[in-house]
């Protein structure tokens, strides 16, 4: 009786001096709480999977919640051990606990798991860091789908079909790409007698048949695409040929850069050409848009001699400076055209030159002075005044010969007259 009290103290006193242990219930998940004042080591109690119906998990993750104020520093490893004396990382150690975040652990078989905390710095009194530990089968069910098996364990190694296909050397069975030569398996051969010709045809080099990647094709028929077609490098239409819309618009070629907009048919030009804006001329010399018609400073505006506009440019505007505008014969740099209107309303009336349709001189005690026109007129009519609020000339009078106006006074003076002349017409 005595050695068996001797030996019950003896064991009594060795789980007291051993870590806490718990015993992991049947949801698998359990949880361990560092405060602020938490020290590093061992948190809390190790857990025991034994004792759980089912094999021993092997998969399972450790999620690290904060609340509070974060750490200042906090790192941590999750260990397991067989015989809960010698115990090994389960992750890579080190793992980082200043903020909440998630690790997996796959194909790990331990009897006993535990949290061993590296290092922890609280950041007050509020900081708090829990451990919630979930584990899973060790066939996976339970473990979270996120966390893919690996190849060895007969998974995939990939959380996606395309990664699963590069993880196991494999192709899609739609649109596979491949490197290099296909070739069959090690120790099979091809029979070419299995083929029969009613399974056999031929696939032609225009891809008139069957389209081809390796050559132009022809085709004799035509084809609809059902989505967009792109082509970056451009198109080529045959001379004839219509951009057809609805049957009935259409852009078609008339001659060596001229196209037509018409009605859907080849040389149709009935079509209406309709844009917010319009440019012409490789410097933009006429731009178009809703409300405004733009030329560049040296584009003229010119009417042709004939029915057609290639014809001789013989009646033009031309833009001369700002604000100035003349009308020529179709060569710009000249004002000798003439403009016809059943009125002419203007701001104010002004010689393109001194002296061009009229201009003043003066008599010096004579009866007579003259004037240099710019220009001559067929059947002129002139009109001479004095220029002077005081009149002493008597009767005056002007008369036209060539470019020379000749204003005459009934009686000598040293006025200055003016004269204005224009066509009747010219």
């Amino acid at each position: 009786m005595k050695n068996f009290v001797i030996a019950f103290l003896a064991f009594v006193g060795m789980a007291a001096l051993a870590p806490a242990q718990v015993i992991l219930g049947p949801n698998r998940q359990y949880t361990w709480t560092v405060a602020s004042t938490a020290t590093t080591g061992q948190q809390g109690s190790y857990i025991a999977l034994i004792g759980q119906r089912g094999p021993i998990p092997s998969t399972y993750s450790l999620q690290s919640v904060v609340s509070g104020t974060a750490p200042g520093a906090c790192t941590f490893s999750l260990e397991g051990s067989n015989d809960a004396a010698t115990w090994v990382g389960l992750d890579a150690g080190g793992v980082s606990c200043t903020a909440s975040g998630i690790e997996y652990i796959s194909n790990k078989p331990v009897t006993f798991v535990r949290v061993n905390l590296a290092t922890f710095t609280p950041g007050d009194t509020t900081t708090v860091v829990k451990f919630n530990y979930t584990g899973g089968t060790s066939t996976g069910t339970g473990f979270p789908s996120t966390v893919p098996a690996a190849i060895a364990s007969g998974g995939t190694g990939a959380t996606t079909a395309p990664a699963a296909l590069t993880n196991l050397g494999a192709a899609p069975l739609s649109s596979p790409s491949f490197t290099g030569t296909p070739a069959l398996p090690t120790g099979t051969t091809f029979n070419s007698n299995a083929l029969t010709s009613a399974c056999t045809t031929a696939l032609g080099t225009s891809g008139a048949t069957i389209p081809l990647l390796s050559t132009a094709n022809t085709w004799t028929l035509a084809q609809t695409f059902s989505v967009l077609m792109q082509l970056s490098l451009g198109a080529n239409v045959a001379t004839g040929q219509v951009l057809s819309w609805n049957s009935d618009s259409g852009i078609s070629r008339g001659s060596a850069g001229t196209l037509f907009f018409g009605n859907g048919t080849q040389g149709s030009n009935s079509g209406t050409l309709n844009a917010t804006s319009f440019q012409a001329g490789s410097g933009a010399n006429l731009s178009t848009g809703a409300t405004t018609l733009a030329l560049s400073n040296a584009a003229p505006i010119a009417w042709s001699s004939t029915s057609g506009y290639t014809g001789t440019k013989d009646s033009g505007i031309d833009r001369s400076a700002a604000g100035v505008l003349e009308i020529n014969n179709g060569a710009a740099g000249n004002a000798n055209g003439s403009l016809k209107a059943a009125n002419l309303t203007v701001a104010s009336l002004n010689q393109s030159a001194a002296s061009s349709t009229g201009g003043t001189c003066a008599m010096s005690t004579s009866t007579s002075c003259t004037i240099t026109l710019g220009h001559t007129f067929t059947t002129p009519v002139c009109i001479a005044t004095q220029q002077s609020a005081t009149l002493t000339g008597g009767s005056v009078g002007c008369t036209v010969s060539g470019t020379t106006v000749t204003i005459t006074s009934a009686v000598a003076n040293s006025e200055t007259w003016g004269a204005l002349v224009f066509g009747n017409p010219n």
